[in-house]
């Protein structure tokens, strides 16, 4: 079977080889319904830039694409860093492109890369375009950080969390300090981060005769993962005629959003209630009262990714999966009370 080019690609989707070629190079001006049906061609032919294949095949371009969904978070900041500081001492320079957790924006900062003959890719991914990062990953060297993609298309390294036992230890020290209405702040979101997590909730508060079902009240569901969205679920949470005694939050940035809420309203950490989340908080002394939290490490998340792709760059081909996990350790500290 001859090589998909990009007349074969501007075939399937109907439209000009130079519609094609702006769309890969995320030109502006091709509208939203035209940039999905080229999207969904280039899916369905497999197509990859020739850009791309020829660098792989001859002239490194010294150079690796780090996609995050939130940059703002301190976490994806850290790991940045830890990234950037090591590939640097490689000679490889790093292009870091933010997502907001929004797959169209991931999907064109992908293209965008990969047209620009990145020699590898570390990712963060949404979740949301698995089946276009399983076919790049047959050419290109990938690292997923945090979020893995579970196909046996994927070719790759990971680089996450046992996110499974850090929520339940979260789970284990509340219910050890007498709590039995344990609010979970908790993403509807589909990858692994956030089914893992809740899946370590349900199953430590099942464990405790605690079933989680649809009945269960105390549960407030986000779409993305942001600080607002710990703002609103606190605020609920507190807001119900019984209110929970404690909350357990699914990551560090809604951590910050139900703090302020708290703030905000007076409620008073840990007397009037127990917080208690997932991922390492920056500047923790700082708080007002020091927070109760999962840790997560950055720079080591970082210090593996850099190093895997690193050695895919140098022998894609050898190199079978990969996963580096941190195990996360509870550190306890004020935000947090007995109520025996």
């Amino acid at each position: 079977m001859s090589q998909i080019n990009i007349k074969d690609v501007a075939k399937e989707a109907g439209v000009s080889t130079a519609t094609v070629s702006r769309v890969i190079n995320g030109s502006p001006s091709v509208r939203r319904a035209t940039i999905q049906k080229v999207n969904e061609a280039i899916a369905r032919t497999n197509y990859v830039p020739n850009a791309s294949a020829r660098s792989l095949k001859t002239n490194a371009t010294k150079t690796v694409g780090l996609v995050v969904s939130d940059i703002s978070n301190p976490h994806f900041i850290l790991m940045s860093v830890s990234i950037e500081s090591i590939l640097n001492k490689s000679g490889y320079s790093v292009i870091i492109c933010n997502t907001n957790d929004n797959p169209e924006m991931e999907l064109t900062y992908l293209q965008r890369l990969v047209a620009m003959s990145i020699d590898g890719l570390i990712i963060n991914t949404t979740g949301r375009i698995d089946d276009y990062i399983c076919m790049l990953s047959q050419t290109t060297p990938i690292v997923l950080v945090d979020r893995s993609i579970q196909s046996p298309t994927f070719k790759g390294d990971f680089v996450g969390s046992n996110n499974f036992d850090g929520a339940r230890s979260m789970v284990s020290h509340l219910l050890g300090y007498g709590h039995r209405r344990i609010g979970f702040i908790v993403s509807s979101q589909k990858v692994s981060t956030s089914e893992e997590r809740n899946a370590g909730f349900a199953t430590e508060m099942k464990n405790a005769g605690i079933p989680i079902d649809k009945d269960y009240p105390y549960l407030y569901s986000v779409n993305s993962l942001f600080e607002q969205g710990g703002y609103d679920g606190c605020r609920y949470l507190m807001e119900l005629e019984t209110p929970p005694t404690a909350i357990a939050i699914a990551n560090n940035v809604m951590a910050i959003g139900a703090y302020k809420y708290c703030t905000e309203k007076g409620i008073n950490i840990p007397d009037q209630i127990s917080i208690v989340s997932y991922g390492t908080i920056e500047h923790a002394a700082l708080f007002k009262t020091y927070p109760t939290y999962v840790t997560l490490s950055a720079s080591y998340m970082g210090e593996k990714a850099a190093a895997a792709v690193l050695s895919r760059i140098a022998n894609q081909k050898k190199i079978n999966n990969r996963e580096s996990i941190f195990e996360p350790v509870l550190e306890i500290h004020e935000s947090t009370r007995r109520i025996l």
